[in-house]
């Protein structure tokens, strides 16, 4: 397959999980857990941020395990069908998906709030708009630990 046409499918997968992750966020967390309750949502979607985040990670781990072992031909039919998963969109780049979906909403509200296809869901809004921060600020300071880790191991710091 061209690389265009995988970025393409990514790009797709990408924004498909990103459209699941709205499913989670609106309907389970907002609707449901919260019952419309700004504040509760607010946390609640928080907390999935870092679920999200610590699932991807431990992904990753796994992905790193069974490639291994897909290479060395020990791999039975699960470590074959993980290893696909694996090369498929991330949950990370998922929910980065979502949230320019969702500043592009906020943006939109921002300059009309009676705008009608969204206006109903500017509570819900409220209760995301500050997922993007925690979302980067985690992600960078993961990546800065387990940096930091595998410097410490080398024996650099």
């Amino acid at each position: 397959m061209p690389v265009y046409k995988k970025r393409i499918l990514y790009i797709l997968q990408s924004a498909g999980l990103g459209f699941c992750y709205f499913f989670l966020s609106y309907h389970l967390v907002f609707k449901n857990l919260a019952e419309e309750d700004v504040f509760l949502a607010t946390i609640w979607n928080l907390l999935l941020i870092f679920i999200i985040l610590a699932i991807e990670r431990i992904e990753v781990y796994i992905a790193i395990k069974f490639s291994s072992r897909i290479r060395q031909k020990k791999a039975n039919m699960l470590s074959k069908i993980l290893d696909i998963y694996f090369k498929e969109a991330s949950l990370k780049s998922a929910l980065y998906c979502f949230y320019i979906v969702l500043l592009i909403c906020i943006a939109l509200l921002a300059a009309n709030p009676e705008f009608e296809p969204l206006g109903d869901m500017s509570d819900y809004f409220l209760s995301v708009r500050y997922g993007i921060l925690v979302l980067i600020a985690v992600d960078k300071f993961m990546d800065q630990v387990f940096k930091d880790l595998k410097n410490q191991e080398s024996g650099f710091k």
